[in-house]
């Protein structure tokens, strides 16, 4: 892969995702996190789910994770992925989750793009308004592991944390809602 090291001077994950999609080249632009290990073949996959259908213009996957307890590995590989198909399934809406999607340009540029002021939640945000544009495809085989690091304290703590930060962001319109740093 060519990769270009750019340098963003604010902090948040909506600052440096909406600055690294803002310099990248290519007319699919792909998302994953620093703590993802994507499988081999990913982009390959993802181009050509997103080439099926003119109406799908943006592409997501499921998570797992693999460095907990083996007992939470499992259950958040189990649990995780099935909430999200069944919001999927049921709500006929997949979100776009930053630690594995890919979007046309078209669409990402239509939409607006990444709240640079969200720290959370930025990669949903950008969903709601993308299905506006177009379908997000929820890809069920292509599976990206991730640092289970916010659950190491515990699954529960852990589901606490994102869930507090949700309602924060989309029941109570909080503008900043932060995910709180672990190392």
């Amino acid at each position: 892969l060519h990769l270009k090291i750019i340098h963003e001077p604010s902090r948040g994950r909506g600052h440096a995702r909406s600055t690294g999609f803002h310099h990248a080249k290519g007319e699919i632009l792909f998302s994953t996190d620093a703590d993802a290990h994507v499988p081999p073949g990913w982009i390959d996959h993802y181009v050509r789910l997103l080439g099926r259908k003119p109406s799908i213009v943006a592409i997501t996957g499921l998570p797992c994770i693999d460095d907990c307890t083996p007992m939470q590995n499992t259950i958040f590989n189990a649990v995780v992925p099935r909430i999200l198909l069944i919001n999927f399934y049921l709500c006929n809406r997949a979100g776009l989750s930053g630690f594995s999607f890919a979007i046309h340009r078209f669409a990402y540029e239509q939409s607006g793009g990444f709240n640079p002021n969200a720290d959370a939640y930025e990669d949903l945000d950008l969903a709601l308004r993308v299905r506006k544009i177009g379908h997000i495809m929820m890809d069920k085989k292509m599976r990206v592991t991730f640092s289970g690091r916010r659950f190491q304290g515990g699954l529960v703590q852990g589901g606490i944390e994102y869930s507090s930060a949700f309602l924060l962001k989309y029941m109570l319109r909080k503008e900043r809602v932060i995910l709180k740093a672990i190392s």
